[in-house]
């Protein structure tokens, strides 16, 4: 065998030896799960008489929308799988005033392709915030 041949099967086997290396990374690419998008509107209302209304909408997986702090807002619901019965269920330590100021916070969309439709009144903005991290922070 020529030195010409050899090298050609030496090249033809490390590219085959290349390709078979390839293809379970291609194969794993292509079954991974999409991760849907979510998208909230998210409202702050105050009690019937007082102008306090905001809302914005946050996007996650990609990060944004009109939250001023979508990113850790998206944080804290990952961190409960966008599950808002799970994000107010233990308050984070805070001093809160008794002023009964009542406000209701609502988000509806969207979270990885499941709809939300939440809605819940607390005492002040300062509770409500201790109850929810950053999300309804806007």
């Amino acid at each position: 065998m020529t030195a010409t041949r050899l090298i050609g099967h030496i090249a033809s086997a490390a590219l085959l030896t290349t390709a078979a290396a390839l293809v379970p990374l291609a194969a794993g690419a292509a079954t991974m799960p999409e991760v849907a998008a979510s998208s909230l509107n998210l409202t702050v209302t105050g009690q019937p008489g007082t102008a306090q209304f905001r809302s914005a909408v946050l996007t996650c997986e990609p990060t944004g929308g009109t939250h001023p702090n979508a990113p850790a807002a998206c944080e804290n619901l990952t961190g409960v799988n966008g599950d808002f019965q799970e994000l107010t269920k233990e308050p984070a330590p805070a001093m809160c005033t008794l002023d009964l100021k009542q406000v209701t916070l609502r988000a509806t969309g969207t979270w990885r392709g499941k709809p939300v439709n939440f809605e819940r009144e607390f005492a002040n903005v300062c509770v409500a915030k201790s109850h929810t991290g950053e999300v309804f922070s806007f």
